[in-house]
C-alpha cells in the first residue's frame, strides 16, 4: 500500500516523508507456554470437562429417547425423560416437589428430580 502511496502526486512532502519512513513491528511481551506447561493445561482441561460432556450427551440421547416413545410411563426411565424434557422446555429444572406446577410438569417428576420421591435422579443430571 506504502508503494502506491508514494507514487501518488498529490500527497504532502511531509507525508511522503512519513511514509517512506519504516515502521518496527512491537517486540511481543506475552510469553507462550512451554510445550509441558501446555499439555499440562490441556490434560486438565480435558479431565474437568470429560465429565459434563458425558452427561450432557447421555442426558440428550436420555430425552431423544423417551421423546420416541422407548420407556414405560411412569418408570424412573420415564420420569427422568420428563424431567429432562420440562428443563429443554422452559430452561429451568423443577426444584420445588410441593410448589404449583407453573412449568407443566407432573408432580411424580418433579418428588423424583427433587430427590423426595422415590428416587433420587435428579442428582445424575448436575
Amino acid at each position: 500500500m506504502r508503494g502506491l502511496l508514494l507514487d501518488d502526486p498529490r500527497l504532502s512532502a511531509a507525508a511522503r516523508e512519513a511514509l517512506a519512513r519504516r515502521v518496527l513491528s512491537p517486540t511481543a511481551k506475552e510469553v507462550s507456554f512451554q510445550d509441558a506447561e501446555f499439555d499440562s493445561i490441556v490434560t486438565t482441561a480435558q479431565r474437568m470437562f470429560r465429565a459434563p460432556h458425558l452427561r450432557i450427551t447421555d442426558n440428550a440421547r436420555h430425552l431423544a429417547q423417551w421423546q420416541s416413545g422407548a420407556f414405560p410411563r411412569g418408570g424412573e426411565a420415564w420420569l427422568l425423560g420428563e424431567a429432562l424434557d420440562c428443563l429443554a422446555r422452559t430452561g429451568e429444572a423443577p426444584h420445588d416437589p410441593g410448589a404449583a406446577s407453573a412449568a407443566g410438569c407432573s408432580p411424580a417428576m418433579r418428588g423424583c428430580w427433587a430427590g423426595s420421591g422415590p428416587s433420587t435422579l435428579g442428582n445424575g443430571c448436575f
